[in-house]
């Protein structure tokens, strides 16, 4: 978690490496059973300007959880 806490907070970080940053994250609260938290990381993602693909799978990950 505190890597990819570190690429999201790093100013230089591309917008793709940004959102896998935050997948991950949501990724990884969804396999510790925390929702709430793994709806904010996919939610934070969308948000941002980044390839379509990611956020396609962020929005999977929305309606089914991460390894659910």
């Amino acid at each position: 978690i505190e890597s990819f806490s570190r690429v999201i907070s790093a100013d230089d970080s591309p917008p793709n490496e940004r959102a896998r940053a935050y997948l991950w994250l949501g990724k990884l609260f969804d396999s510790k059973k925390d929702r709430v938290m793994a709806l904010a990381q996919y939610d934070t993602l969308i948000g941002l300007d980044c390839d379509a693909d990611i956020k396609a799978e962020a929005n999977r990950y929305k309606r089914r959880p991460y390894g659910g």
